[in-house]
């Protein structure tokens, strides 16, 4: 149930910006001297009618970011979904308030709130690295991260189900432990561009690997799909075991510099809406 509404949430955020951009292209278009004569200025400038809504919608979303905080330290909340869940509508606060915001100022920023504004975009594209490493971290289902013990045990199993139910060649053994074998050659930022590029990789290596089985006669056509699945998990789980540690580091450093620039963008924020809330800006309240 939690998924479907953060689908619909989703959907409503690119049909509300999408709208937004198609009713107010020619006003976004035209240089900053000349906006003041357009029609819709009185609406789309950032303390307009809508342009005012975009801004509080964006804030609301951006508070909502320290939600999933809160459901990873609030035992209560542990009932409302899984930690996944959470994960993902965190994510999705992350991307759709920065939107929002932008569209708010009219793509004109300056003064103190140009440090919130580019402290949220740092945010925003440091929550796209985060999510990256985050997802080297083996978990489970409720978000519990998986040991490397427990990584090399469903390894072990999948080599296993792979031996029982099918008969490769010694050709075929060879480049399937090819294609699962990760060596960890790398730290730090290499491990990332390693990861990264392993991934990049991985459809055109499954395609050749695919090829060679195909040739196996032993190999029933109709099984090379479950197959190829098989040896694809079994390489990132190799993948996740070979750069566990370093996972792990990495993102722990990304805690150290993404958390700042979420502070420092929340507190200059609420700045910004003291000061407009003071100068009479309170849109339609």
């Amino acid at each position: 149930m939690y998924r479907y509404f953060l689908y619909a949430l989703i959907l409503l955020a690119i049909f509300g910006t999408g709208a937004t951009f198609w009713y107010g292209w020619d006003y976004y278009a035209l240089p900053l001297s000349q906006r003041g004569e357009h029609a819709l200025y009185a609406l789309l400038k950032p303390g307009g009618q809508i342009g005012h809504g975009l801004g509080f919608l964006g804030t609301f979303l951006l508070g909502a970011l320290f939600l999933y905080t809160l459901r990873k330290k609030w035992k209560r909340l542990s009932k409302f979904g899984n930690v996944r869940i959470w994960l993902l509508f965190h994510i999705f606060c992350g991307i759709a308030g920065p939107v929002f915001i932008t569209l708010h100022t009219s793509f004109k920023v300056g003064g103190l709130v140009a440090w919130s504004y580019w402290s949220m975009m740092a945010v925003m594209l440091s929550g796209f690295i985060g999510r990256f490493l985050y997802a080297q971290i083996p978990r489970t289902l409720t978000g519990t991260e998986l040991s490397r013990e427990d990584l090399a045990q469903k390894t072990m199993q999948l080599s296993r189900e792979m031996a029982q139910s099918y008969s490769f060649s010694e050709e075929a053994v060879v480049a399937i432990d090819r294609f699962t074998g990760m060596k960890r050659d790398k730290v730090g930022l290499g491990a990332i561009w390693a990861i990264f590029a392993d991934d990049l990789s991985l459809w055109y290596r499954l395609h050749a690997l695919q090829r060679l089985l195909l040739a196996e006669s032993k190999i029933n056509r109709t099984d090379i799909s479950r197959l190829l699945s098989m040896i694809k998990e079994r390489s990132i789980v190799e993948r996740k075991i070979a750069y566990l540690s370093t996972a792990q580091q990495l993102f722990h450093y990304w805690h150290v510099i993404h958390r700042p620039f979420a502070y420092a963008m929340i507190i200059i924020a609420v700045i910004h809406i003291l000061v407009a809330a003071l100068l009479g800006y309170t849109w339609v309240f």
